[in-house]
């Protein structure tokens, strides 16, 4: 037998090429992926698990599609690049939950051990050989037991509580090469994975939480347990001198400016119409009414500018109000983008002012 029990897995592959044959398997289901197997704790006592192995087998039908998912985990174990354990464990956790033959155990098992998911691969070589039982013979039995006591020996059991649906990322750092990242999701009950011994990096993550970062050197044959309140992320302080503040914009002091301006302009046009016409109360008085009628027209004109200087004040005030009630709140590096002008306008007809503006 090789190495990586492909022998056995082509075994497997022959007997689902047989159509509608029953295979024999336990009933116990392949645990979720990311998930270790609820029995893939460590015996009482240092002794395999007989629970599994103890109820009687059932005959399973071999599914076309269990057929074709293990086909394709035999194909990335005899990869001819080398062997794909990641897609092979994926392809036979699914051809097991289809048809939960044992002999795909083996496969399962070589394939997690590979992937360093130590629990599982203990796991799945105990039921292998439990539910094999005679028909797993000579060099395959002797292998895949010393690989099942390698496992025992050296692995870490990790325990951690903390938020049902989790997410747990251990990453073994190696001295050398690459690290080893494996993933899990935590359940309603505290999660519990066999991992290998050296330094590791774990992770617990969950949406709407602050991240955890644990990070610790494991000795071969040992237990470690934490427990993980994960917190709120708390609201950030806003930093020294970022205060939301709502500042006077530039359209503000120059509507001001321009409502100070037109209304004094229209004071000083409103006293020059009033000495005018008092000039031409004077000179109304039938001698020069040339001279009363010009000095008349001129206080008209005044009086029209006057008037025009007024209102355009008025419109400027009311303008000035509005953008100061209504300035935004902005943020110490905004730029005020707003411009306003008020020009005023003469003509023939009269005068008024003429207002531009960017809010």
């Amino acid at each position: 037998m090789k190495r990586f029990g492909l022998p056995t897995a082509l075994t497997l592959v022959t007997l689902l090429a047989q159509g509608p044959a029953l295979a024999q398997a336990a009933p116990a289901q392949a645990p979720a992926s990311g998930q270790a197997p609820a029995s893939g704790q460590p015996p009482a006592s240092g002794q395999a698990k007989k629970d599994v192995a103890d109820k009687p087998a059932k005959a399973v039908v071999i599914t076309d599609k269990a057929r074709q998912h293990f086909r394709a985990c035999v194909n990335y174990l005899q990869d001819p690049d080398g062997a794909r354990y990641e897609a092979a464990y994926q392809e036979c956790q699914a051809a097991y939950s289809e048809s939960p033959s044992w002999k795909i155990l083996g496969n399962l098992g070589i394939a997690s051990m590979k992937l360093e998911r130590t629990g599982q691969a203990i796991e799945y070589f105990q039921r292998f050989l439990d539910q094999g039982g005679d028909a797993i013979v000579g060099d395959e039995r002797a292998q895949f037991q010393r690989d099942l006591e390698t496992q025992r020996i050296s692995v870490v059991w990790v325990t951690i509580e903390t938020l049902p649906g989790a997410t747990v990322v251990d990453e073994r750092i190696p001295t050398r090469g690459a690290a080893v990242v494996n993933t899990y999701r935590v359940g309603p009950e505290p999660l519990r994975v066999g991992i290998q011994p050296g330094r590791h990096k774990i992770t617990i993550k969950q949406q709407g939480f602050v991240s955890e970062i644990w990070e610790f050197t494991a000795a071969s044959g040992t237990a470690i347990k934490r427990q993980v309140k994960l917190e709120k992320p708390e609201a950030e302080p806003l930093a020294s001198g970022s205060e939301i503040e709502r500042p006077i914009p530039n359209s503000v002091w120059i509507g001001a400016g321009a409502t100070v301006v037109l209304g004094a302009g229209g004071v000083l046009t409103g006293l020059l119409a009033f000495k005018k016409n008092q000039d031409y109360k004077d000179a109304n008085d039938a001698t020069d009414p040339t001279a009363a009628t010009e000095i008349k027209d001129d206080g008209t004109t005044l009086n029209y500018v006057a008037d025009g200087l007024f209102v355009g004040a008025g419109v400027a005030a009311v303008v000035t109000a509005v953008l100061f009630l209504t300035r935004p709140e902005v943020g110490p590096d905004a730029e005020d983008e707003s411009a306003f002008s008020v020009s005023p306008v003469f003509s023939p007809e009269g005068a008024g002012v003429n207002l531009q503006g960017r809010f």
